[in-house]
């Protein structure tokens, strides 16, 4: 009885440690395949960690052309500002000489109409002055035929007197 206790008591023993051996080859593999579950999880991780550093560098680089054709727009838009204010500098003085010219233009204009009237206002005093020259030029014909008649009458009466004594 006391072998079979004995062997009773290392089988329960044995047992004992087997089950011990199992509980600890189960708690190996649990925690092996937690180990693996985190490997995997930190995996998945590293994996959605890397997407996220490839989508942040490439939100830079759009980033970084975005902001480049900003400034490429802002320097045209300076340009073309540049250019309006030019544009507008030289239609203001097209404007200035444009005026220049008009009121060279009116000024002139004044003149020719001024020598226009002085012109008109001569050729009237020339109209009167010739009106007047031919009525005395028409006076001096008339007293020139009226002279003509009265030396052609002295004419007569001398040749008349001349006659007279003659005959006498």
């Amino acid at each position: 009885a006391r072998v079979a206790g004995a062997d009773g008591a290392e089988a329960l023993s044995i047992a004992e440690r087997s089950a011990t051996l199992a509980r600890a080859e189960a708690a190996e593999a649990e925690s092996l395949n937690a180990r693996e579950r985190a490997a995997a999880t930190a995996g998945a991780c590293e994996e959605v960690e890397a997407r996220a550093f490839a989508d942040v560098a490439e939100a830079r680089g759009r980033a970084t052309e975005a902001e480049g054709r900003a400034e490429q727009a802002e320097a045209r838009a300076a340009t073309a500002e540049g250019e309006a204010r030019e544009m507008c500098a030289q239609a203001a003085a097209l404007a200035g000489d444009r005026a220049a010219a008009e009121v060279r233009a009116a000024g002139a204009l004044a003149q020719a109409r001024e020598r226009a009237t002085e012109a008109e206002g001569r050729a009237e005093q020339a109209e009167a002055l010739t009106a007047e020259a031919e009525r005395e030029a028409r006076e001096a014909r008339a007293q020139a035929q009226a002279s003509a008649g009265d030396a052609a009458t002295a004419q007569l009466e001398a040749k008349r007197a001349a006659a007279a004594i003659a005959a006498a």
